[in-house]
């Protein structure tokens, strides 16, 4: 049975997106990207996004928002597990208004998985439906061309 949430009004989204075509020294974690992201998206919006979406702005896409609640999520092969390398890219975290984190979703790991709160799991296209709705510029292209790829 599916757990439907009918109202996200009491939560807000945050995006943190960096583009693969700034070149970085070494890879990010989900800390270095916020901070790296916070310090540039000012000087380039179109590489270095930082967007917040509002719990009303949620509401208006609570479907797809449900269909990430009831994702059953599939761990990586303990293989992968030893090592997580990690070049964040993306991050997304929702939180209540008062700041607490709900689920923090990092992209993108050692063959391409996915931590969710801390833990790698297998991609989904789910993780990265939801953002769509919200993301423009270079960043949307990008989810758009992933999306794609993940589908065929």
């Amino acid at each position: 049975m599916e757990n439907k949430i009918r109202d996200f009004s009491s939560l807000r989204l945050t995006i943190y997106y960096l583009s693969y075509q700034i070149l970085l020294r070494c890879p990010l974690n989900e800390f270095g990207l916020v901070n790296f992201v916070n310090n540039m998206s000012i000087r380039e919006p179109n590489y270095a996004q930082k967007i917040i979406v509002s719990g009303q702005q949620l509401n208006e896409h609570a479907d797809l928002l449900n269909q990430l609640n009831n994702l059953n999520l599939i761990p990586v092969p303990i293989e992968i597990k030893e090592k997580p390398n990690l070049n964040a890219r993306v991050h997304y975290v929702f939180e209540t208004k008062d700041g607490t984190s709900v689920c923090r979703v990092t992209m993108k790991g050692q063959n391409g998985c996915i931590f969710v709160n801390g833990k790698p799991v297998e991609k989904d296209v789910i993780l990265y439906e939801v953002l769509i709705p919200f993301l423009y510029g270079e960043a949307l292209g990008h989810f758009q061309r992933v999306i794609s790829h993940l589908k065929s």
